[in-house]
């Protein structure tokens, strides 16, 4: 009898941990940005220069915003995606329009999507796997290949008809967020962003609240 309860006792202490080591990822995260040109030292060092260096990332349970940080010639740019209602949301400081478009839409076409064996790459101290995406985009292709750690679960679910940059199908696979991206253009640019901090927190839905003092261009308010 004391073993049954017991055995029942460790089933359910291991239950507990399964579900708790399974909560969704909620937090910040920060990627730096580095952009490199092929054959081309000048513009790389100008993009460096002029663009974003840093974009802050921040996760809710139903709610994402990203944050490119200002520069030496852009402002500070912010995108909110309304998971449950497949809403996007782009503005910019200085600028008195909010642009809106449909997530669940993708007018590029996925060529291939394939999650590789190796090699991985170790981000903050993680082991990380990749799946690479092939795109025919509309202005042209573009490949994605994206880094993970099992260690930020994200719960797939919400997202299954998020279809903007394939977001969907990327987190049906990898089940987690993404710690490194890589975007190499067929024009010869390479887009590089790698978590450099992540931190798990509760995050304000005040946080994504969008600016009542701006027009928007198309689709609907908050």
């Amino acid at each position: 009898m004391h073993l049954t309860r017991l055995f029942l006792l460790l089933c359910f202490f291991t239950l507990s941990l399964t579900t708790k080591a399974q909560k969704s990822f909620e937090g910040i995260i920060t990627h730096k940005i580095t952009y490199n040109f092929k054959d081309n030292k000048e513009y790389s060092e100008y993009y460096q220069t002029m663009l974003s260096d840093t974009i802050t990332f921040y996760i809710g349970k139903k709610k994402q915003m990203y944050v490119f940080n200002a520069s030496a010639s852009s402002p500070t740019s912010k995108n909110v995606l309304l998971i449950k209602k497949g809403l996007d949301y782009t503005y910019t400081a200085g600028n008195d329009t909010i642009f809106t478009a449909n997530a669940n839409e993708n007018k590029d076409v996925l060529m291939s999507f394939k999650k590789n064996q190796k090699p991985k790459k170790t981000i903050m101290g993680l082991e990380c796997e990749s799946i690479t995406m092939r795109v025919k985009g509309t202005e042209g292709g573009y490949t994605v290949t994206s880094y993970y750690n099992p260690k930020y679960y994200l719960n797939p679910k919400p997202y299954k008809n998020i279809e903007q940059s394939f977001y969907n199908q990327f987190i049906e696979e990898a089940k987690s967020i993404t710690l490194s991206t890589i975007i190499e253009y067929e024009s010869g640019l390479t887009v590089t962003f790698e978590a450099i901090s992540v931190n798990p927190q509760n995050i304000a839905d005040s946080t994504f609240e969008l600016p009542k003092d701006k027009v928007y261009a198309e689709g609907k308010k908050q």
